[in-house]
Order: structure tokens, then sequence, then C-alpha cells
């Protein structure tokens, strides 16, 4: 019971501050590449990108823990339950009929607890799934969105660089 609190808690937690780790380390890698380059539009987009998709991984394995916990419990719970029916059995001479009942009891925690753990490791996994669409989904805008702002940048230049060459033509015969 409370082992198993502990022990799913501190994995989930671990879990968490890992996926909070590497998005941090994500969003300083955009920095020193796509910021240094210049590249704002872009590198705001992938930060964008990773923040979404970390709060996904967030929830997915706060998910995932949660139903790995309740899992967990319900096994322990059960295992309980069936050493009190075979005690109870020993007590009152009934071993056989209650060391039956136990062991129901007892497959019973270990089926609520494989499927518990089946469903979490689902929510994981959609949640991981849904996190790198989306950050793709984000990504791909950004690359759009800063091959646009250079485009404009470029044709801006070209068009100054234009007006500058005509003033100072201009200004030669004068």
């Amino acid at each position: 019971g409370f082992g198993s609190i502990l022990e799913n808690g501190s994995t989930m937690v671990g879990d968490v501050i890992d996926g909070v780790s590497n998005k941090v380390d994500d969003i300083g890698d955009v920095i020193d590449t796509k910021f240094a380059q210049g590249d704002y539009v872009e590198g705001s987009f992938d930060i964008a990108g990773d923040v979404i998709e970390g709060g996904f991984n967030v929830v997915g394995d706060m998910g995932k823990g949660t139903l790995n916990l309740v899992g967990d419990l319900s096994t322990d719970v059960a295992n309980f339950g069936g050493g009190v029916l075979r005690d109870l059995g020993e007590f009152t001479g009934l071993e056989t009929p209650f060391n039956g009942v136990a062991s129901f009891v007892e497959g019973t925690g270990e089926v609520v607890d494989t499927v518990a753990e089946f469903g979490g490791d689902a929510v994981g996994w959609v949640a991981d799934g849904l996190g790198t669409v989306s950050e793709g989904v984000v990504d791909l805008a950004g690359d759009a969105a800063q091959g646009v702002t250079d485009v404009a940048v470029a044709t801006g230049e070209a068009i100054s660089d234009g007006v500058d060459a005509g003033v100072n033509w201009v200004k030669s015969w004068f």
C-alpha cells in the first residue's frame, strides 16, 4: 500500500522532472542556434512547440503514474484480502475453500493491475504521440513563417539598396 504510493509517486515525479529538464535543454538549444543565427520567428515557434510537447509529456507521465498506482494498490489490497481469507480458513479449519476464494481475490487484483498498467501505458503513448505531432506542426509553421520573414527582409533590403543606388546616381549628376 504505502510502498506502492511511494514507489509510483517517486517514479511519476522523476518522469515529470526528466521530461521538463529535457524540454528546458531543447529550449536552450533553440536559443543557442536559432536565436544566435537571427532566426527569431522560427526560434519562437520552436520554443512554443517544445512547450506544447512538454505539456503533453507531463500529462502522459502523470496519467500513466496514476493508473499504475491504482493497479498496484489493487494488487496490494487484493493480496491483503487474500491473506486474511487464508488466515481465516486456517483458523476455522476450512483451508481449502478459503484458499480457493483467496486465490480468486488475489487473481482479480492482478487483473485490475494489468488493465490499469495497460491503460497507463496507453495514456502515456497517446500523450507522447500528440505532443510529438503538435511540436512538429508548430515547428513546420515556424519554418514557413521564418521563410516568409527572410524573403520580406531580403526584398526590403533589395528595394532599399536600389533606392540608395538611384539616389546616389542622381546625386552624381549634380
